[in-house]
């Protein structure tokens, strides 16, 4: 009974043969699961088209239509032809995302991002700034700003980033000697790398006469986003099992921002500087790419499961084992990993869910709310297998004062992740 209820609640997409839209599927079902975005889009009023753009395929208005089609259509299984249409049709001058043409997930979250981001600003470049935040910017959007410094005293210009993701080259992931433990310490490895993908890292920032000390690198965040998105690069499209295995590894229930970046003084989710949560992100699931072939995983907190996309099936798996069985059998390669910052319940509610150009009223605000509370409660969730402690609130954060407890809904998530990768081998859980 409670599969039937959770398969009730949850919608395939398809994907016929010729089609090949498991890229877009697999984003789609990223961005309704995401409750941070798809609360606040569905909310969205519906934008005016201008006299010259009224015969051109709106893709803010076809995931407008998507997204009530998830809450109101009683099929299991919705077509996302028309959003597929819009995409190729809106960059058909780049000669992307063409009608049949299989193309990369993680471009393809970032292309939406960015177009629903222009469809207010009038440009497609995610660096350009809007106020009050669009809705793609006030979700996922961060800024981050990386300085140099020589022992010499030379410091180099800061430089800013705005982006949608934090990418990461799974090559020098696995170069870290915490790849092969069990303890995998996604953060500091993250830290470790934030200034190691930059060509000039090493160089002495003085340009009229460099020395040849030692510089290092620090990235600080100057605005933290609501959802932090990682972009695993892989090197190769067919990894083989023990290299996902030490991926799966890194991921664990949470994830703290303070300790990837240092956090500038006037750091905010939204314009709050002091977030309910702290910088803790939780991991809310991921996109996954095998054989010319992406699928997702999803936890579903109302149900406490874990949930299986792979265009119209969709699978109920009773814990993250199952998840790590499925990956590991399937040879999935994780692409895309989602944290969501749990505060977003308590802004929803607040003027930072509303402060978006798509809104019904001039001042910026919708005039709705989607308030969601949290019941707190004062439990921790310990991992003997690993001699580590995760601890629901956050003692690393001056905000949070000892004892604060987190809630519920995040309690389901850290059990169902309480096991080891090593213990999993592909006949640990039969796969239906």
């Amino acid at each position: 009974m409670e599969f039937l209820s959770v398969r009730r609640h949850e919608k395939g997409l398809q994907n016929e043969g010729g089609q090949n839209n498991c890229f877009l599927n697999a984003v789609v079902q990223s961005l309704w699961h995401i409750k941070s975005f798809s609360s606040k889009f569905t909310l969205a009023p519906e934008h005016i088209h201008p006299a010259e753009e009224a015969d051109r395929a709106c893709l803010f208005c076809a995931l407008k239509t998507l997204f009530a089609a998830y809450q109101f259509s009683d099929e299991t299984n919705l077509p996302p032809d028309e959003l597929r249409s819009a995409l190729s049709s809106l960059f058909s001058k780049d000669n992307k995302f063409a009608l049949h043409r299989m193309e990369d997930a993680s471009e393809t979250f970032e292309a939406i991002l960015n177009h629903l981001h222009g469809t207010n600003e009038g440009t497609y470049n995610s660096v350009q700034v809007c106020v009050p935040l669009c809705i793609p910017h006030l979700v996922f959007g961060f800024q981050t700003c990386e300085v140099r410094s020589c022992e010499c005293g030379a410091t180099s210009d800061p430089m800013l980033v705005h982006d949608f993701v934090h990418r990461v080259y799974v090559s020098d992931l696995l170069r870290n000697k915490g790849g092969t433990s069990l303890g995998a310490n996604l953060e500091t490895t993250l830290r470790n790398l934030s200034g190691s993908q930059s060509s000039d890292l090493r160089s002495c920032p003085d340009e009229v006469s460099p020395c040849s000390r030692t510089c290092r690198s620090e990235r600080w965040c100057l605005s933290a986003p609501q959802v932090f998105v990682i972009s695993l690069v892989w090197p190769t499209a067919d990894a083989d099992n023990s290299t996902i295995k030490r991926v799966l590894r890194y991921i664990r229930p949470a994830l703290h921002l303070r300790e990837i970046f240092k956090m500038a003084p006037s750091c905010a989710i939204n314009g709050d500087a002091n977030p309910k949560y702290g910088w803790m992100y939780v991991f809310r699931g991921m996109v996954c790419y095998y054989g010319r072939h992406y699928v997702c995983f999803f936890f579903n907190h109302k149900y406490n499961k874990w949930i299986y996309f792979n265009d119209r099936l969709v699978q109920v798996l009773d814990t993250w084992k199952d998840v790590l069985v499925r990956c590991i059998r399937g040879n999935y390669q994780p692409v895309l990993l989602f944290f969501e910052n749990p505060s977003w319940y308590s802004m929803a509610s607040g003027s930072s869910a509303n402060s978006s150009h798509w809104s019904n009223n001039k001042d910026g605000s919708s005039g709705t709310s989607a308030g969601i509370e949290l019941k707190p409660v004062a439990r921790t969730i310990s991992f003997p297998k690993r001699e580590q402690k995760v601890f629901l609130d956050d003692p690393s954060s001056p905000q949070s004062p000892p004892g604060r407890s987190r809630s519920e809904e995040l309690l389901a998530l850290y059990r169902s992740m309480d096991v080891d990768v090593s213990e999993v081998t592909t006949s640990t859980c039969i796969i239906q």
